[in-house]
């Protein structure tokens, strides 16, 4: 089995301009690791690795650790790089948007709420106020403070 290090002879290291990656990502987060998208494309992609004359690889399980914004999870999914993703998440405000948005029904509850909330500094006071009963509620709210 073949394996990268971070930056190798088939692989030049550059400083990747985030603004020409594609933001498939629901978060904007400092210091994301949407940089990195190039080089997972790089290291998993079919078509970059014959280029190079390397084994093709295609993991069975791709699991991305502190996932944030999720864009590096997501390029994999997007893109079929692997077979199964785990995203794992400890922050229980951005998994439960992660974990709305990933299943088609709560995701449009999600857009629904989205859609028809009156956004005033006294509704969002009282919202963020509330203890949320649900996952979906949590994942509501969480929306709301991060805007």
């Amino acid at each position: 089995m073949w394996q990268a290090t971070l930056f190798d002879e088939h692989f030049s290291a550059r400083i990747v301009n985030v603004a020409s990656v594609p933001q498939l990502s629901l978060f904007r987060y400092p210091g994301g690791k949407t940089w990195f998208v190039p080089y997972i494309r790089q290291w998993l992609s079919p078509a970059i690795r014959q280029r190079y004359n390397l084994t093709p690889v295609h993991p069975d399980h791709f699991i991305e650790l502190f996932l944030g914004g999720g864009s590096i999870s997501l390029t994999v999914a997007s893109e079929n790089l692997a077979g199964h993703i785990t995203m794992v998440e400890l922050d229980t405000d951005v998994a439960s948007v992660w974990q709305t948005v990933l299943h088609v029904d709560d995701a449009e509850w999600l857009a629904r709420e989205i859609l028809r909330y009156n956004l005033t500094l006294e509704n969002v006071e009282v919202l963020l106020n509330e203890i949320p009963a649900t996952v979906r509620n949590r994942a509501f709210q969480t929306i709301v403070k991060t805007e």
